[in-house]
């Protein structure tokens, strides 16, 4: 750029005239007015007055010269921030204008308060200051022109720099090298501009492609380096194809060396395993979208034989098991290709085959390779090698061998030759790279991958600890272990092995969480389906079944143990809650409970329950703690809500924990009155009778004297009653023997419980009487005991006791129903009458049949057992009943021993109790 600096020019100065003196010269001039002395005067005067005024214009000028430098050095101090300095680069080219301007117009004002003379003079130092200054802004212009083009260049050659790296990082070549240009041609031009010299210009073009050269080999140096750590596996692949290794030895154009050669071929693939991650040995990065490929036939051969066995460990045992998983129906003719593979090895489609034998192996791996891609594309000797591979008899050239370079070339050990020279990979930072390099990255990828599976070994191990922690006991994982991750850390053959065992523990994991609610049917079901065959990791299988039989009889016995329970804790049944608010609450959440307690038992062959074990002690600790009258309500509430066998049920619940109570509840629920006296001598003749609710209400009003509660208390003070002693001849006792005599022989318990509701009764009928002074009275005594047990009767010679309220015959009628429902099950008596054998009383209604001397026993060597209930009515058409009906109409017989194989799931037969108390 050239700079016009615009110059002003000096003028004509005209002289300065002296004011009232007029100067003439010529002839007529002064002399001729005045004389010559006169004149010689004025001369001299005025020679005084201009030498005067010149001194003023010299002062004047001189202030002049003082202000332009003052008004300069204001331009060009670097503390001014409006300055010249202020104006940098581009903009510096804007200061020679600025400061002509401005410095016109500054001497113009000073001008304009000059004299004419003195302006003469301002106009020649003005000229010659504004040329100075002018000179100076433009030298000041000038080179900050020369920066800014230089700080222009490089700015553009070091921006193509950063753009060529950048692109190159981020393994754009071709962009990297556009920007390469780009600088070379910022470079050309400025050396154009500037003049240079040519062989400085190349000097220069020459430095920025070496350093763009090192900066990209860099960047794709650190490229690879980031990809080795985040992808070692991808990274070797990479490298591997840079190397020709494997399959990308030469030739090389295909996996199988021919483009038109079966896909499965192409990809030395021979299986068409499809991609997964999966880490076969001899697996290579794949340009099929869709099928895996490895480095040579024998790697793919070897991955398609590992594959089968590895289905077959997961269960499919047969040719038909095999084909249908490899070529599901939806994708293949999978029946034809069942047909084809065994019609080639000679089997039968549906029969197990054995593909941890070698030659059965080697068949189906034949048949599998010549149905995929069509016979003839590899040899016997191929398909061997790989099999035997597979079944661990041989090993496999690595297709990633540890590599070395020498001055000669690339040096590959073992039986793999190299050419020496590089091939491509695809990836524009691989491909970069020189040779030593990627030799380099090449053994450090193959180092990080070793070091990666080594790391994750531990890792995984650890993880299949915690996974199979949780899987027995039933639980499950968020996200459980991959084949990938397996085959990973340990490489495929013992990767697999591991996970199939993996895959073991997580199928128990699946069964644990459903066997609480498999009926026992549908258990012995599961129990076959896991029965491990023969095989890989049979151990782990087989002990995962055993676990799995354990989790079912645990269920079982639970299920038996306490049903509601167990129905709650799984979440089945939809049991309401126990509420013991109120008499009438608690009647109705019980009677709330029959549907599912009957749905429970008959669905899972479960004991028939209404109440769990915590509740029924909540329930007797409820009663326990309440006066009689809520006893008595309570106990009423629940024999109007329940039908008898399930209220007998609660009253079974209560009696271990409140006998008396129980007792009172099982009389109101019998609902029958008792034969307690009489009018005359033989009391048998003339009864007396007292209703259930009667005698039930005063048993309990006796038990609050004898033994208060807190509520009794609270309702009726601390009462002190005094009761006649048990023993003696003339205690309670004695009379309670007299009355019953040996008829709980076979029931200590239920004596001593009904003894102690016997006493309650005794102080209820006393203090209803007014009787409190101890002696024993013996007709209230007999009262008492005749109410507590409703009634005893004769059974051959010995006395038993009938369901409450029920009168001997009727007794007698309905055991010999009873007897008949189930005598077909006893050896020997089919035409035995049940008055043949003695009944021992074991329970409410439950007598158990004997000889007097040892139990009768049924063909399954089972104590025999009658049930009768107090409703009892005598059938118009009686039958021969099998004996196998539901509980309270005869003996329960129990079902079949439930069997899994090795081992059943208790040990014992599966046989409902035979006793109704809890």
């Amino acid at each position: 750029m050239t700079i016009t600096v615009p110059r002003v020019s000096s003028g004509q100065v005209d002289p300065i005239a002296m004011p009232g003196v007029r100067v003439r010269g010529g002839s007529g001039g002064f002399d001729n007015g005045i004389g010559p002395g006169v004149a010689q005067l004025a001369r001299i005067g005025g020679e005084i007055f201009q030498r005067e005024q010149e001194k003023a214009d010299a002062a004047v000028l001189n202030q002049a010269r003082v202000q332009l430098a003052d008004h300069e050095r204001q331009w060009f101090d670097p503390s001014n921030q409006s300055g010249v300095y202020s104006y940098q680069g581009q903009n510096g080219l804007q200061v020679p204008k600025l400061v002509n301007d401005d410095l016109t117009s500054y001497s113009q004002q000073l001008r304009q308060t000059m004299t004419p003379s003195q302006q003469q003079g301002f106009d020649r130092i003005y000229a010659d200051h504004r040329n100075q200054i002018l000179d100076r802004a433009n030298s000041y212009a000038l080179g900050q022109k020369n920066e800014f083009e230089r700080q222009a260049f490089e700015g553009a050659v070091g921006s193509a720099a950063s753009a060529a790296t950048t692109k190159a990082a981020a393994g754009d070549i071709n962009g990297a090298e556009l920007a390469r240009a780009d600088g070379i041609n910022s470079i050309a031009q400025h050396a154009a501009a500037q003049g240079w010299d040519e062989d400085y210009a190349r000097f220069t073009i020459d430095k920025f492609n070496k350093g763009i050269d090192a900066a990209v080999q860099k960047a794709n140096v650190d490229n690879v380096q980031a990809l080795i750590l985040q992808d070692p596996t991808g990274a070797l692949a990479d490298l591997s194809a840079r190397l020709k290794l494997g399959q990308y030895a030469t030739p090389g154009v295909t996996a199988g060396g021919d483009a038109n050669a079966p896909r499965g071929v192409r990809n030395n693939n021979p299986g068409n395993l499809i991609q997964t991650d999966v880490q076969w040995e001899g697996k290579t990065a794949s340009a099929d979208p869709q099928y895996e490929s490895f480095a040579t036939p024998e790697h793919g051969i070897r991955a398609l034989a590992l594959n089968a066995q590895h289905m077959q460990g997961q269960g499919a045992q047969s040719v038909s098991d095999l084909i249908t998983k490899w070529a599901p129906p939806n994708e293949n003719n999978t029946a034809a290709y069942i047909n084809a593979v065994a019609k080639q090895m000679g089997v039968d489609p549906n029969g197990n085959i054995d593909l941890q034998d070698p030659a059965t192996l080697t068949a189906f791996t034949q048949a599998v390779v010549d149905h995929e891609n069509g016979p003839g594309h590899y040899t016997p000797q191929q398909v061997q090698t790989g099999v035997e591979a597979a079944l661990g008899k041989t090993k496999l050239s690595n297709p990633h061998p540890a590599v070395a370079v020498n001055g000669s070339g690339i040096v590959v050990p073992g039986d793999q030759p190299h050419d020496g020279t590089l091939g491509k990979s695809g990836n524009p930072a691989v491909d970069a790279l020189d040779t030593g390099q990627i030799v380099e990255l090449y053994n450090r990828a193959r180092a990080e991958t070793n070091r990666r599976q080594v790391e994750g070994r531990g890792l995984l191990e650890q993880r299949v600890r915690d996974d199979s922690a949780a899987f027995s006991v039933g639980k499950s994982v968020a996200q459980p272990l991959t084949l990938g991750e397996f085959t990973g850390a340990y490489g495929d053959r013992e990767g697999m092995q591991r996970y199939g065992a993996y895959q073991a523990q997580m199928q128990l994991g699946q069964d644990l969480q459903t066997v609480q609610t498999l009926t026992p049917e549908q258990m012995q079901e599961l129990a076959q389906a896991r029965a491990p065959q023969p095989g890989e990791n049979f151990a782990v299988k087989q002990q995962a079944q055993n676990s799995l039989i354990s989790a079912m009889d645990q269920t079982i016995k639970a299920r038996a143990a306490d049903p509601v329970l167990w129905a709650q804790t799984v979440g089945i049944g939809g049991f309401q809650n126990l509420d013991t608010s109120s008499p009438d609450k608690i009647a109705n959440s019980i009677a709330s409970r029959v549907g599912p307690a009957t749905t429970i038992s008959q669905a899972y062959q479960a004991p028939y329950r209404l109440l769990t074990k915590p509740e029924a002690t909540a329930l007797s600790s409820y009663l326990n703690d309440q006066p009689a009258t809520v006893k008595a309500e309570t106990m009423g509430k629940l024999a109007n809500a329940l039908q008898p066998a399930d209220y007998a049920q609660i009253v079974s619940i209560v009696k271990p924990n409140s006998p008396t109570t129980a007792i009172a509840g099982q009389i109101m629920g019998a609902q029958r009155a008792a034969q307690v006296g009489s009018k005359g001598a033989l009391w048998w003749k003339a009864p007396v009778d007292m209703d259930a609710t009667t005698i039930a209400q005063t048993m309990l009003t006796g038990e609050a004297l004898l033994n208060p509660t807190k509520a009794d208390k609270d309702a009726n003070g601390a009462p002190k009653f005094a009761m006649p002693s048990d023993g003696g001849a003339n205690g309670l006792r004695s009379v309670w023997s007299a009355q019953v005599g040996d008829a709980f022989r076979g029931d200590p318990d239920g004596d001593v419980q009904s003894f102690q509701a016997f006493r309650a009764m005794y102080a209820g009928l006393a203090a209803k009487k007014g009787i409190s002074d101890g002696a024993l009275d013996d007709n209230l005594a007999i009262t008492a005991a005749r109410a507590t047990v409703g009634a005893v009767t004769d059974w051959n010679g010995k006395v038993v006791i009938p369901p409450y309220g029920m009168d001997g015959n009727t007794f007698k009628d309905a055991a010999a129903d009873a007897w008949s429902q189930v005598k077909a099950t006893v050896p020997d008596a089919f035409d035995v009458d049940v008055d043949s054998y003695d009944l021992d009383r074991i329970g409410d209604g439950v007598y158990a049949v004997s000889n007097g001397q040892a139990p009768i026993r049924d063909e399954n060597g089972r104590p025999v057992v009658l049930r009768i209930s107090p409703t009892w009515q005598k059938p118009a058409e009686p039958s021969q009943q099998d004996g196998r009906k539901a509980r309270n109409e005869g003996l329960l017989i129990g079902g079949p021993k439930l069997s899994f194989g090795p081992s059943d799931l208790s040990g014992q037969a599966s046989t409902p109790a035979t006793v109704v108390n809890q």
